[in-house]
């Protein structure tokens, strides 16, 4: 019976069979083939099966018919292409056979250990080995005991094998310079959009317009706070950034507001932080955190080595660690790692008490919390959630600012007034404060680069208007400073206040923890904190109770905070407006003491 009439037979037999055909060479028959002991033929003859040609069969005429199952052939693959499955499965098409290297790839450059799975391309059997693929050991072992099980040829696999390793080692590669080059690449900037941010920077009330567009970005609220930590934020490849903490309850919207003013900086030059491991500062590369804004969305979450690497950056502008290496013959020794790190930041925290050498080198700003400023959130998120607000519009407002940062170029500035100005003395940490605050005027003369003259050094000449926007972008800030009450303290403190002045007796009215939850809509577990900060503080004092019974309270020391910001502010501003002109402008310097900021 000849192959073509068996294949019939059985497709009368069975139709969902399939049939393929192997030709025995003349004079053999698979008897002999076993007999002579020729394996290799037999796997040969078996690898080189042939499918036979279809048989055309009549259309029905009255029923569907059904279709057959068709071999279909291993797809051609791309001569030396590995295939990623996942981070941690890989794949590679031999000549003998298929390499799967399973497990994540180490990065450590002596060793390439893999689980590697070897698949026959036919009968489709796995084989698994754990190799380090750099030990030819562990691969000329792999390879010799699978030729010996599937009849593979020996220098043919090893070839596969040195192949394979050679791409998962160029594949490593990628994967590390993809994790070095973490911050994003800028994106190139239309015509259009590059002369609207010069125009926008030539305005005269570039400040004003720079706020607008804030606002436009999704901030609502929070007027003077949100410039601000915008104009410090901007600070961020000056010869002296300048770092802000924003202080805050739980819920208050102080992720909203740094995450929002964020977007409006480039890509490229923000690194944005939910977690800070105890070592993690000390093993970026030299240059991975110059010229940076940093955001830390949860400043409680640092532990202590963490917030000790983060204040060493903050003051010298770098870390250095004493630790063991090994030199290039594999001795151990004695070496210093250094990172270079040179950004502004923004951190948030919910904590009132920060550890004092973390807050001085800090700029403290207060989220509004008020109901005035909720009821503006509030209106912002349903007409967003309602189609009233476009997102098209928010990311190009966005955009703006970014292009605007961009053309933005290094100069240094030099202020004729820094020595006519003086803060109020009683400030806590007032050298530091008013470095920062001599950084802030500098910044500010920086926004208006395209607007203001250049000395014969070729430095920007910082005017009188730069220095009275500067007061009051850090009016808050120098109250924050001065009180002893952190802002959602002195929040709670002032709305206390009102409702006691409301109730029939006054100032000397008396009233307890469940008054003020009730009056405040406020929940025990602040009511209580804030009672006790405020009585520890001598702000209050309990007058009569018990433990058991609850406590009842009177203030006993009634501050005016409005009038404390009032007299600060116009405190500076008398000094400023005693100012006189400066003799000369261009050429040459003032005689006066000159403060001088430099940008890189």
């Amino acid at each position: 019976m000849t192959p073509k009439e068996i294949n019939e037979k059985i497709k009368e037999l069975r139709s969902e069979v399939q049939v393929n055909v192997s030709h025995l060479p003349d004079g053999e028959s698979l008897n002999s083939l076993l007999v002579g002991d020729k394996i290799g033929e037999i796997d040969n003859l078996l690898h080189s099966r042939v499918l036979e040609p279809k048989i055309k069969q009549p259309a029905p005429l009255k029923h569907k018919s059904v279709e057959l199952p068709v071999f279909k052939p291993e797809p051609t693959i791309e001569a030396e292409k590995i295939h990623i499955i996942s981070e941690q499965h890989i794949t590679y098409h031999g000549d003998e056979a298929i390499y799967h290297a399973k497990g994540q790839l180490s990065y450590n450059q002596k060793t390439l250990d893999v689980l590697l799975v070897i698949e026959d391309k036919f009968s489709r059997r796995k084989h698994r080995y754990q190799v380090d693929l750099y030990k030819s050991s562990h691969v000329n072992k792999v390879c010799e005991e699978l030729s010996e099980i599937e009849n593979y040829n020996t220098d043919k696999m090893l070839g596969d094998v040195e192949t394979f390793t050679n791409l998962l080692e160029d594949h490593r590669e990628q994967l590390m310079t993809k994790t070095k080059k973490k911050t994003s690449v800028a994106k190139p900037v239309s015509a259009q959009l590059h002369q609207k941010a010069v125009e926008l920077l030539q305005d005269k009330h570039l400040l004003n317009r720079i706020n607008e567009l804030i606002e436009m970005a999704g901030v609502v609220g929070e007027e003077n706070t949100r410039l601000s930590l915008f104009v410090m934020a901007s600070t961020y490849k000056m010869q002296y950034p300048i770092h802000t903490l924003i202080q805050g309850m739980t819920g208050s919207g102080k992720s909203h507001l740094l995450n929002t003013i964020a977007a409006c900086f480039p890509p490229e030059d923000v690194l944005s932080m939910t977690r800070v491991t105890s070592k993690s500062f000390y093993h970026y590369g030299e240059d991975e955190l110059v010229n940076k804004l940093l955001l830390i969305q949860d400043f409680d979450g640092l532990d202590d080595e963490a917030q000790f690497a983060f204040r060493e950056m903050q003051s010298a502008g770098h870390l250095s660690c004493s630790t063991t290496i090994k030199d290039r013959f594999g001795n151990l020794k004695a070496g210093v790692k250094h990172v270079d790190a040179h950004f502004a930041s923004i951190v948030s925290t919910t904590k009132a008490e920060v550890y004092s050498d973390n807050m001085n080198r800090s700029v403290v700003v207060g989220i509004d919390e008020s109901e005035g400023q909720t009821r503006k959130i509030l209106m912002h998120q349903n007409r967003l959630t309602a189609g009233l607000i476009g997102s098209d519009e928010i990311e190009q407002a966005r955009e703006l600012l970014r292009s605007l940062l961009r053309q933005l170029h290094p100069k240094s500035v030099v202020n004729h007034y820094a020595d006519k100005v003086m803060l109020p003395l009683q400030i806590k940490s007032v050298r530091r404060l008013n470095n920062q605050f001599q950084a802030l005027v500098a910044q500010v003369t920086l926004l208006h680069q395209f607007q203001r003259q250049v000395d014969d050094k070729g430095r920007l000449v910082a005017t009188i208007e730069d220095l009275t926007q500067a007061v009051e972008l850090f009016t808050d800030a120098i109250y924050m400073k001065v009180d002893e009450l952190d802002s959602s303290s002195r929040q709670f403190f002032e709305r206390m206040k009102e409702y006691v002045k409301s109730r029939p007796n006054g100032t000397t009215q008396r009233f307890t923890a469940r008054d003020i939850r009730q009056a405040l809509n406020a929940n025990k577990t602040e009511v209580h904190r804030f009672l006790e900060t405020l009585k520890s503080l001598e702000y209050i004092s309990i007058v009569e109770g018990t433990a058991n019974r609850g406590y009842k309270y009177s203030i006993i020391f009634w501050d005016d905070a409005q009038k404390m910001r009032t007299q600060i502010k116009d405190e500076l501003t008398k000094q400023i407006s005693e100012i006189e002109p400066p003799q000369a402008i261009n050429g040459k310097a003032h005689n006066a003491g000159v403060s001088t900021i430099e940008v890189h």
